[in-house]
């Protein structure tokens, strides 16, 4: 069953064994993120890192062209592996099969199951529109966005690959920079 945006907002990103009170554990940010986009109907997105898929959901939301979603789900047991944020740790075929459940009911939306490096190669240069956490084949005047810009490595990767007053923050820690 498809979920509203209305359901989203209120479905903690990481799964419901998360604290729901964590600031960077809902989607409004993103929302807010794609507003800053513009209308995602004309735009091929790649979100790499999807986990249970609330973000994922959230972009079909606003009908994208295409979306292209890249995680390694457990893929030689190291994806999600230092998931301290997750009580009792990650089951990652159940994540997977929840992600896999919700994108059933989208058509628009292509699932690749590997490591980010590995599935890049997939695409062409400047064929993306938008990136959401890694962009290397974002073409000229699409947009790299990404999530946990509180977190110091996150932060020092983007400071050090942008201009700092063309990164816009959201609220859940997400972050937008148009190329």
């Amino acid at each position: 069953m498809k979920r509203t945006l209305e359901q989203l907002i209120k479905t903690p990103r990481m799964g419901p064994n998360t604290p729901v009170t964590k600031f960077n554990n809902n989607v409004n940010g993103l929302i807010k993120l794609i507003q800053c986009v513009g209308e995602l109907n004309d735009k091929t997105i790649c979100e790499i890192g999807c986990f249970i898929g609330v973000s994922t959901e959230t972009f079909l939301q606003f009908n994208p062209k295409k979306l292209y979603a890249i995680d390694a789900w457990g893929l030689l047991n190291e994806s999600y592996k230092d998931c301290n944020w997750i009580p009792g740790g990650v089951d990652f075929n159940s994540v997977e099969s929840e992600f896999r459940e919700m994108a059933k009911n989208y058509t628009n939306i292509e699932i690749i199951k590997d490591y980010s490096h590995a599935a890049s190669k997939s695409f062409q240069d400047k064929y993306l529109d938008l990136v959401y956490i890694d962009g290397p084949k974002i073409k000229s005047g699409g947009f790299i966005s990404g999530h946990d810009i509180n977190q110091t490595g996150v932060s020092r990767a983007v400071v050090e690959s942008f201009d700092a007053q063309n990164v816009l923050v959201f609220e859940d820690t997400s972050w937008l920079v148009k190329i």
